[in-house]
């Protein structure tokens, strides 16, 4: 059989938390054999100003360096920006034959998929699940609900607007980031 390989993408700006806690549900729930954490330089969808995409590789690279399932990828760092899912997704099965790859997106992401570059093509390529912790959310405001399943958790409130915000006005953020990801942002002077 082959390895089931979940595909999470993200600006990871920074990583916190709710991160970690996302899979680690979903490799329990989805019986994962491996989760491929894929930071993205640049998010065609997002106007949010990023911080250097290498600061935002390390961080997430420090925060699941001790999950022997879960590998940090720079793949979109060398591909045209801004980084469409469809042409990320291409190359991992082109490079990854053998394994069966599945893309994990956010709730938050449900109402605007079918912006999403050839996103009908993600949907025959690739199974995808979306994580809500909201049990109400109405999926069927989803132009793809046939196509995507989803998976429902408890999950940390938290975003890295927040934390961003945290750090900008001097207030405490480091219980929201692994330690790790913390003493980074302080050494590198980040978001302040």
């Amino acid at each position: 059989m082959n390895p089931f390989v979940g595909c999470f993408f993200g600006s990871f700006n920074p990583v916190h938390y709710g991160h970690v806690q996302v899979i680690d549900n979903c490799i329990k729930k989805l019986d994962l054999d491996e989760v491929l954490v894929v930071v993205s330089p640049l998010n065609p969808l997002k106007q949010v100003p990023l911080i250097n995409p290498n600061h935002r590789l390390e961080m997430t690279q420090l925060a699941f360096g001790d999950t022997p399932t879960v590998t940090v990828s720079d793949i979109e760092f060398g591909m045209a920006r801004p980084s469409y899912t469809i042409h990320t997704l291409k190359k991992l099965i082109h490079l990854f034959p053998n394994k069966r790859l599945a893309l994990i997106i956010g709730e938050d992401h449900l109402a605007s998929f079918h912006l999403w570059k050839r996103y009908t093509q993600i949907l025959d390529l690739v199974e995808v699940y979306a994580h809500t912790r909201d049990l109400s959310f109405d999926l069927t405001a989803s132009k793809c609900i046939q196509k995507i399943s989803r998976l429902t958790f408890d999950a940390i409130p938290i975003s890295s607007t927040q934390i961003r915000d945290l750090i900008a006005n001097n207030k405490p953020f480091e219980h929201l980031v692994p330690i790790k990801v913390a003493h980074y942002i302080k050494a590198n002077q980040l978001y302040s």
